[in-house]
This record gives C-alpha cells, sequence and structure tokens, in this order.
C-alpha cells in the first residue's frame, strides 16, 4: 500500500503525462515545490522518489512556458533533490532513468 505522498506523486504523474495544459496548471498551482518537499521528507521511498523525478520531467517537457517552468524548478530545489534521489537508490533502474529524463532540465534564475 502507497503512503498518502506516494500516492498524491503517483496521481500527479498520471495528471501531467499526455496533457500541456495539465502540465501548466500544475505547475502553477505549485505542484514543482509540493513534489520536491515530498522528495526531501521521503527519502528512503524509491517508490516515491520515483515518480517525483518523472512529475519533475513531466512538468519540463512541452510546454509553451516550458522555460519558466525549469527556472521555477530549479530555485526550488528540483536538480539538488533529483541528485540526492539518485545516490540514495543507486540501484533502482526506474528512479534512475526518471531520474535522468527531468533531472537535467532544471535551471536557476540569475
Amino acid at each position: 500500500m502507497w503512503s498518502e505522498k506516494e500516492q498524491q506523486c503517483r496521481e500527479l504523474c498520471v495528471l501531467t503525462s499526455d496533457s500541456a495544459l495539465n502540465r501548466t496548471e500544475a505547475a502553477s498551482a505549485g505542484a514543482i515545490e509540493a513534489v520536491v518537499a515530498a522528495m526531501r521528507g521521503h527519502v528512503q521511498s524509491a517508490e516515491l522518489q520515483a515518480r517525483a523525478c518523472r512529475v519533475l520531467g513531466n512538468l519540463s517537457y512541452g510546454n509553451a512556458e516550458k522555460s519558466e517552468i525549469r527556472i521555477d524548478a530549479g530555485n526550488a530545489g528540483a536538480t539538488e533533490a533529483v541528485v540526492v534521489s539518485m545516490r540514495g537508490h543507486p540501484e533502482d533502474l526506474m528512479l534512475q532513468q526518471n531520474a535522468c529524463g527531468g533531472g537535467a532540465k532544471h535551471d536557476r534564475r540569475q
């Protein structure tokens, strides 16, 4: 059985997987910050980490506002959270793949 945060990450993953509108609305509603907070609070859960990396990748893909979303993700600490996740679960192939798909897409505003 999944924890509440794991379930929320699963749902965000589905919600943001194939709809640019959903990605934009999720990002505007604070999904990036919520996902990063969940990653920081549940470092032991490989399932949550894998889904969270996927959500971050989804939010950074295929958006007209994707450069702004990438900056928001970088400013929220997404890159650091993804790196901690990868280092904490080096044996989890799904997590590593999801992290590589989304982890390199975060920028910081200077």
